[in-house]
């Protein structure tokens, strides 16, 4: 007898990469309250500065509790030279991801 599986897929998360870059704090955080139901968002960006990364890092700390409980998940990758990481050293530790380029 053959056990049939049912696969789950995570959807993509949807990607406010150019949100975050194109807006300033205000909009972005009004933006953000547009999307409170969407189960998972990312932000892939290069770096800035250091005040930009700061704003990364809040937005993976804010915790989002979606309609049905869930939280929301959400996803930061900085992209950038083992200088720009020596700008930013306890970046990572709140969960945003650091790519070397």
């Amino acid at each position: 007898m053959k056990e049939s599986k049912i696969i789950e897929t995570e959807k993509k998360p949807r990607d406010i990469s150019s949100e975050f870059i194109n807006m300033d704090m205000f909009e972005f955080d009004t933006f953000l309250r547009t999307l409170k139901n969407e189960p998972s968002i990312s932000i892939n960006i290069p770096f800035k500065d250091y005040n930009n990364s700061l704003r990364l890092k809040a937005f993976i700390e804010k915790i989002v509790v979606l309609s049905d409980g869930a939280k929301q998940k959400r996803i930061a990758t900085i992209r950038g030279t083992v200088e720009n990481k020596a700008e930013i050293p306890n970046i990572t530790a709140s969960g945003v991801k650091f790519e070397l380029i």
